[in-house]
């Protein structure tokens, strides 16, 4: 499951590996997510499952989204409030818990723009490995600690293979 999915990269590399039916992504961007299907099109992977929405830690509903010219840089609001260049607009929120339920992902590829803070606090249950991109820029060097803290309370330990920058990767123990 590919949580801020963008242009479908991702998702189509590991349609290639796993199987279309086999991936998750999620997208709160709409033209983003056109992108995504469009990407998955043209590389034959009709079987991804593509869903709209921003991922959260729990509350459903709507919440506001700020789409931004860099679609990498789209993110709910941040500490600093909507940077100028933001459109905001409404998305569906997608509680994690609710997608881990309904997809039963066993990796998790997730980068939400600072969302990740509250969003992997949320129990992973079946997941054996985890993907995350950090922000600490957005929720500072604490934040940062906090994500990582709850992966380990969580049973997962940093694995250095894939691990670059703030590009970090954490395995469940036992998981080789």
């Amino acid at each position: 499951m590919d949580l801020g999915a963008g242009i479908g990269f991702l998702c189509a590399l590991a349609a290639r590996v796993v199987g279309a039916a086999a991936v998750t992504g999620v997208e709160a961007v709409p033209d983003t997510l056109a992108l995504a299907q469009a990407t998955l099109l043209a590389n034959g992977f009709h079987g991804v499952q593509l869903l709209h929405g921003a991922v959260t830690g729990g509350e459903g509903g709507e919440v506001e989204f700020g789409q931004r010219p860099a679609f990498w840089a789209s993110a709910r609001q941040g500490p600093e409030g909507w940077p100028a260049n933001a459109r905001v607009i409404r998305v569906p929120a997608l509680p994690l818990s609710d997608l881990l339920a309904r997809h039963r992902p066993t990796v998790l590829c997730c980068d939400i723009e600072g969302a990740e803070l509250q969003a992997l606090a949320t129990p992973l249950t079946g997941v054996r490995l985890v993907v995350v991109e950090l922000h600490p820029g957005l929720y500072g060097p604490e934040g940062e600690g906090q994500v990582r803290q709850g992966l380990v309370a969580q049973g997962f330990q940093p694995e250095p293979l894939g691990t670059k920058g703030a590009t970090v990767v954490y395995r469940r123990e036992g998981d080789r």
